[in-house]
C-alpha cells in the first residue's frame, strides 16, 4: 500500500512510472545521463534513484560489492482456524521474538499468519536462488507454535516464501549519493 500511494503522488506530480531491470548507462561530467533496461533502451533522466533491494549490490558491484550482505530469509504462513478472528491482523499486530529470533504478522485475507525465522541466513542469489522452503525451517516454526501459539500449532502452512535479507555491514540503512555521480541516490539496507 505504501509503494502504490507512494507512485500515485509521483504520477499525480508529473512522473512517470515503469517497471523495468535497468542499469547505469551514459554518464558525462560527473553526472548518470540515462539508465538502459534489458532490450537496450536508454531511460534519461535528471535524478535517478537506486533501490533495489538486494540487486543494488550487482548494480554498483566496485562500490558496494562488499558492503551489503545478501541473506536467503524463509517465510511460512499459517491457516488460523476458520472463523477465529484473533489470528488478523486487526487483532494481532506485527510482533517480535528477539530471545527465540522469531516474527510474525497476523494474518491477512490473501495469506494466513506470516511467521519467520529472524536471523541472518545463508549467503542468497536473488534472482537465481533456490526458493523453496525446507523442512527444518518448517519444524522450527511448528516448534516455536506449540510454545507460544499452541491452537495455531496443528494448523496447516498454507504457503511458503523464500525472501532475501539486504543489509549493510553495520546495519544502517544506506540513503547517499553516489561517489561518482551528482545525481544518483543510492537506498539500501532496508532488511
Amino acid at each position: 500500500d505504501g509503494v502504490q500511494a507512494t507512485v500515485a503522488a509521483f504520477r499525480r506530480h508529473g512522473g512517470r512510472y515503469a517497471i523495468a531491470s535497468v542499469r547505469p548507462g551514459r554518464s558525462a561530467g560527473g553526472r548518470l545521463l540515462e539508465v538502459r533496461d534489458a532490450d537496450g533502451r536508454a531511460w534519461a533522466g535528471e535524478t535517478f534513484v537506486f533501490a533495489a533491494g538486494p540487486w543494488l549490490p550487482r548494480l554498483f558491484p566496485d562500490l558496494l560489492g562488499d558492503a551489503i550482505a545478501v541473506t536467503r530469509q524463509d517465510v511460512c504462513f499459517v491457516g488460523p482456524p476458520a472463523g477465529d478472528g484473533r489470528w488478523h491482523w486487526r487483532s494481532l499486530p506485527a510482533w517480535c521474538d528477539h530471545g527465540a529470533a522469531i516474527y510474525g504478522v497476523g494474518a491477512t485475507a490473501e495469506h494466513g499468519m506470516k511467521i519467520a525465522p529472524d536471523g541472518y541466513g545463508p549467503t542468497f542469489d536473488p534472482t537465481d536462488g533456490e526458493r523453496v522452503v525446507g523442512p527444518e525451517t518448517i519444524g522450527t516454526i511448528r516448534d516455536y507454535l506449540q510454545t507460544r501459539f499452541p491452537a495455531l500449532a496443528g494448523q496447516p502452512i498454507a504457503g511458503t516464501r523464500v525472501c532475501q535479507y539486504e543489509t549493510t555491514l553495520d546495519g544502517h540503512f544506506l540513503l547517499a549519493r553516489h561517489p561518482g555521480y551528482e545525481n544518483v541516490w543510492l537506498a539500501g539496507g532496508g532488511s
